[in-house]
């Protein structure tokens, strides 16, 4: 995830592992993913440490890992004070800020890399697989045991 980060300047204001259960009757079973999207909004603290998040020159979005694969998911909302996202998987979420339009500027460039592949106008190599990529050391869907080794509560 830093190699990611480090392409827009991201930094993680915190983790958390994301479970939906489905009750039915008396049993219980865990859904990892679902047939739509569901809308989530979460507050963002006022600090993390001595970091002050509600500033106007940072935007915040989510990445999602699940099943080793991470995702950007942007913020849908306009409120300092919360990220509001939209998610069919539930597995590890980061809540991540970077300098403003720094998001936007790495995506922009990443899709303009894949329509220069598509139109064949270039033989580089694409870097899209940074955004949405197998990582080697990341948590899978439920795994507690990565938020204990790593301190992410």
């Amino acid at each position: 995830m830093d190699e990611l980060l480090g392409l827009f300047e991201g930094r993680v204001a915190f983790m958390l592992d994301m479970q939906l259960f489905k009750y039915d009757g008396s049993s219980t079973s865990r859904v990892d993913q679902v047939s739509e999207p569901v809308q989530l909004t979460i507050g963002i603290p006022e600090k993390v440490g001595q970091d002050p998040m509600w500033v106007d020159d940072r935007d915040f979005f989510m990445i999602r890992v699940h099943d080793g694969k991470a995702e950007i998911l942007k913020d849908l909302d306009n409120d300092l004070r919360t990220i509001t996202y939209e998610s069919d998987k539930f597995s590890a979420f980061a809540l991540v800020y970077a300098p403003a339009g720094k998001l936007d500027n790495y995506l922009n460039s990443l899709a303009t890399q894949e329509n220069a592949q598509a139109t064949g106008t270039t033989g580089a190599a694409s870097t899209a697989d940074k955004a949405d990529t197998e990582l080697d050391d990341v948590p899978k869907t439920g795994d507690i045991e990565w938020e204990v080794a790593y301190g992410y509560y």
